[in-house]
């Protein structure tokens, strides 16, 4: 339907440098025993422990990451601290406020290292694996001197040290951070980047873990989400051919192609995978016997175009990105992502119609998607359509009761109805759920300034700016909460 093209990476030259001598550095310092690890996946095998996002689970969580870091637990103390900026539901009402905030930190003091981790992300176990398994990283790194914090790549070279290290997954597909509705973090249309790798860079190590690993189709790269594996199979196939890999020339902004043959490429690692423990036993992909100087040709499908869309909208270039979303649809229209991601960059430009319309196709294809209901419900409020955001709303509370975004989105289209009681009844949830969210007190100081009762307002506004200083402001408050209620 679009004719043959040409794959082009998203790397550009530097990049893809950088990481080729900086894995080849990680294997001079770890070893081929280090590297050939069981790859670990988000499965009970790894993750056998029972996890409701509570600091007891976080704490068991750390303790199998440890080990599967190499990292002595005794070295180690885990500490939680709360952050005002982390209140992810702000982000759907008013993208300006400020919302940056770390989820972890490394601290070395009196011979100990603590490892600090940020009480809003416990939700979400990946996210957590992934924060915990950079900030180990430190200690490989920084406390055992083997890089100096003063190195400019020291934070991407702990991610991809972590790549080395067998949990490259967790930190791959939490490298864009965008709704998900059962995990708890609901920010609107908003996508944001997290980590100090990109996307691509990420793919790319990971196509290199796997070739230097001498697998060619792992069977942990189903876990891989989708977009980020997009990537890492065009990598892949052409580490596996031995071709050129067609990349970005930072200098000039046209494409060029860097050699993968020469020397200091690891994927030209002798390893003796089978001697080391590796999986070797692996599927070996099928390739046809083309002209390995050629540059690899394929069709699109419908994930490239997918992929190209995620990269668009991450650099918030929605136009873009629904164009390419466009495309995987019309190559592949029972892809409910697809039409989830695209109603998230219709949000994110005020396309609340068309938003509507690719949640209801969502829905149709997935009647499970509650994050659909839940894009669809906000693109109603928008609209000021309260009435018809509630069953959607009701879907989702019955989903997931523990979620404190679905109570308190419904009490703020209950707000919008001036159903005032029933807007404090479900905000008081949604406090219960997330008593850190500085959002939920100024939605149900608004409920309570309805019915009147001026003492309740003045105590959830106080509370709310406490929270977030931010809202001290009238104009921040007004937009905050501006065409929710």
């Amino acid at each position: 339907m679009f004719g043959w093209f040409k794959i082009k990476s998203p790397l550009n030259t530097e990049q893809r440098r950088w990481i080729e001598e900086r894995f080849e550095w990680l294997h001079a310092e770890f070893g081929a025993k280090r590297l050939t690890a069981p790859t670990v996946t988000p499965t009970e095998e790894y993750f056998p422990d029972p996890y409701a996002g509570t600091v007891e689970d976080a704490s068991v969580l750390f303790d199998r990451v440890c080990k599967y870091m190499g990292v002595d637990r005794a070295r180690i103390d885990l500490r939680f601290y709360e952050s005002a900026s982390a209140d992810v539901v702000a982000a759907a009402f008013n993208p300006v406020l400020p919302r940056a905030y770390a989820l972890g930190a490394f601290q070395e003091h009196d011979g100990r290292i603590d490892i600090w981790l940020e009480t809003t992300s416990l939700r979400e176990p990946g996210s957590v694996v992934a924060t915990l398994a950079h900030e180990l990283g430190h200690v490989h790194l920084l406390a055992d001197g083997r890089c100096h914090e003063t190195a400019v790549d020291h934070e991407p070279l702990t991610d991809l040290l972590v790549v080395y290290f067998g949990l490259g997954i967790f930190v791959a597909n939490n490298t864009l951070h965008e709704v998900n509705w059962n995990a708890g973090q609901f920010s609107g249309w908003q996508m944001s980047k997290q980590g100090y790798m990109s996307l691509a860079e990420q793919a790319y190590a990971l196509a290199l873990y796997a070739h230097a690993r001498n697998e060619h189709a792992p069977r942990w790269a189903k876990y891989l989400r989708k977009d980020v594996r997009a990537l890492f199979e065009i990598d892949l196939r052409h580490l596996v051919r031995g071709t050129e890999l067609h990349v970005v020339n930072p200098k000039n902004d046209v494409t060029t192609d860097a050699g993968s043959n020469d020397k200091s490429n690891p994927s030209d690692y002798e390893l003796d995978s089978r001697a080391e423990g590796g999986a070797s036993n692996e599927p070996v992909a099928e390739f046809n016997d083309a002209d390995p100087s050629e540059e690899l040709a394929i069709d699109a499908s419908a994930d490239d175009f997918f992929t190209e869309g995620v990269n668009h909208a991450t650099q918030a270039e929605h136009d873009l990105a629904i164009t390419a979303f466009t495309q995987a649809l019309r190559l592949n229209p029972t892809d409910f992502e697809a039409w989830l991601y695209r109603a998230q960059s219709n949000l994110a430009i005020a396309k609340y119609t068309q938003a509507i319309e690719d949640c209801t196709e969502c829905l149709r294809l997935k009647p499970t998607a509650v994050g659909a209901a839940c894009y669809r419900a906000m693109a109603h409020l928008w609209l000021r359509r309260f009435a018809d955001a509630i069953p959607d709303l009701d879907r989702a509370v019955r989903a997931d009761k523990s979620d404190a975004n679905a109570w308190q989105l419904r009490g703020l289209a209950h707000i919008g109805l001036k159903q005032f009681q029933e807007a404090i009844n479900d905000l008081n949830q949604a406090v219960r759920r997330a008593p850190t969210w500085a959002t939920n007190y100024l939605a149900r100081s608004r409920a309570h300034d309805g019915l009147g009762d001026v003492k309740r307002a003045q105590a959830d506004l106080n509370e709310a700016i406490r929270r977030d200083s931010s809202l001290s402001d009238d104009s921040r408050r007004s937009a905050c909460l501006a065409g929710r209620s």
